[in-house]
């Protein structure tokens, strides 16, 4: 588990909330790399192509995307919060997560940056929301 580090996030439960967010080929790739692309593209669309319009309706121009256009991997639309959400189901097996953290303040002493997390009430951020398996 070498290189794993914890993470916190600011609310103190993960939920799958948001907008949408286009995850394009070159990312998926990546994705696909740490094994979450099959994933992602479930919870998600595969954009075929995209469009563009005036304020008259008219078409001014498409192309397509993703496989469509030729890339290996597709373009997936996806929620935020569903992106978050699995990222955070893959990577909580591997790494502790914080919920309700915020980061007040930064120390930066000669031997490099230390951050300091608090919760809501200035205590040391909250409870472990998830631990290593």
């Amino acid at each position: 588990m070498a290189g794993l580090v914890p993470a916190s996030e600011r609310a103190p439960d993960i939920k799958p909330l948001g907008v949408g967010i286009t995850r394009l080929p070159h990312a998926m790739r990546e994705f696909s790399a740490l094994g979450i692309g099959d994933a992602l593209t479930a919870a998600g669309i595969e954009n075929r192509e995209s469009r563009f319009y005036n304020r008259f309706g008219q078409l001014i121009y498409k192309q397509p995307r993703g496989k469509f256009a030729g890339y290996q991997y597709p373009e997936v639309g996806i929620r935020r919060g569903g992106l978050h959400l699995i990222l955070y189901e893959n990577g909580a097996r591997a790494a502790e997560t914080r919920g309700g953290a915020r980061r007040p303040w930064m120390h930066r002493p000669r031997a490099g940056i230390i951050r300091r997390l608090t919760s809501e009430t200035g205590r040391p951020a909250g409870a472990p929301v998830a631990k290593p398996r």
